[in-house]
């Protein structure tokens, strides 16, 4: 799903042209399995980006062979898939455009898929913003290069101290860590806490985009 700037809200993809205009850059929303672009953080990283200037690109993995009782089963098996639709949508999005910088913003999941896309496409040069990484995205999270957040909670189920302590290695204070927030980085009792843990990833995303 596209999202575009300007007056209209309705997003026309006009035939390439030979000199197309730069745009600001291109933000491209790769959802978990369960939290997609609607959801609170994904939702306000659209609004941030278009807010900068920015197209927004929601990418849509289609169905997936999901094994609900073995996580690291349902990754393996839905990421060969969900990286092969996420790259022909961010290669149509780039068809015959003149992006200034592309930025990915993922979620769970998606952090996989947005650490991929970044190793094999080196040339893009793209900024990362990770929501709740996997303990799998460890490998992209210590990449050398390269501009990127991470924002966990500690009472995450999918990650244990460890892994927590070994991302804190890899991005120092690039990784926002809230006490007490679970997987959708909300803090279970206490809604204004989660609303205020909203607030400040979106700060940290507004001045990654400007």
């Amino acid at each position: 799903m596209r999202y575009c700037t300007g007056e209209s809200s309705v997003c026309r993809r006009a035939a390439p042209q030979a000199a197309a205009a730069p745009c600001r850059g291109l933000a491209v929303l790769l959802p978990g399995f369960g939290y997609g672009p609607d959801k609170p953080l994904l939702h306000y990283a659209r609004k941030a980006a278009l807010a900068a200037g920015f197209e927004v690109l929601a990418v849509e993995y289609g169905p997936l062979p999901r094994d609900r009782a073995d996580l690291a089963r349902a990754v393996r098996d839905a990421f060969g898939p969900a990286l092969a639709a996420a790259a022909a949508q961010l290669d149509s999005a780039l068809a015959g455009r003149a992006f200034r910088s592309v930025f990915f913003v993922s979620k769970s999941f998606g952090t996989l898929v947005a650490g991929e896309l970044t190793a094999r496409r080196p040339a893009l040069e793209a900024k990362n913003f990770y929501f709740t990484p996997l303990p799998a995205a460890l490998p992209y999270l210590a990449q050398p290069g390269g501009q990127r957040l991470a924002a966990a909670g500690t009472a995450d189920p999918f990650v244990t101290a460890s892994d927590r302590a070994r991302m804190r290695a890899a991005l120092g204070d690039r990784l926002l860590l809230f006490e007490g927030a679970d997987h959708s980085l909300e803090v279970p009792g206490d809604p204004l806490a989660g609303v205020a843990i909203l607030e400040q990833v979106t700060a940290a995303l507004c001045r990654m985009m400007t």
